[in-house]
């Protein structure tokens, strides 16, 4: 699945692909990440820009509550803070969760549980709103972010 992610400095876009990573990929970039990717049990999916994974999600298809949940998500040390390389590597692979939770017939709810810190940042940036113990996107903020990071119609 391609994405259009942007240099920082240049404002340049750069093409980058989501794909189901593998655990051999995991190991291979395992220093580039504080997480230990290799003990995730639900899909990995990874953003690739130049042969270089540079961001990783973690997300489990909860049927029986119809919605997706991201364990984890982050996005490679180069490409975090203020010296980041690449910035909307986690909008697109919150995107490409919230793409699948529409495709699947959810209403596009995807979940998930960030650090206390980042609670307001998600609800900022990417349209969250506080359910119970998890923050959760849906419907037409789902349906937003799919347009912002895949150009796709809903």
């Amino acid at each position: 699945m391609e994405v259009f992610l942007r240099y920082v400095k240049s404002g340049k876009s750069v093409v980058g692909m989501i794909e189901l990573a593998t655990k051999e990929q995991l190991l291979a970039c395992s220093d580039e990440f504080r997480f230990d990717w290799k003990k995730e049990k639900a899909d990995v999916f990874r953003v690739v820009v130049a042969d270089a994974t540079v961001g990783l999600m973690s997300v489990e298809d909860i049927q029986s509550e119809e919605r997706f949940h991201i364990n984890l998500l982050e996005s490679s040390k180069r490409n975090v803070g203020r010296e980041k390389i690449l910035e909307g590597i986690a909008g697109c692979l919150i995107a490409k969760a919230c793409k699948d939770a529409l495709r699947k017939g959810y209403g596009g709810f995807v979940s998930l549980q960030p650090k206390t810190e980042l609670e307001n940042y998600y609800q900022s940036k990417y349209g969250f709103v506080k359910v119970g113990r998890y923050q959760a996107v849906f419907g037409r903020a789902s349906i937003e972010l799919v347009k912002k990071y895949f150009d796709d119609e809903f």
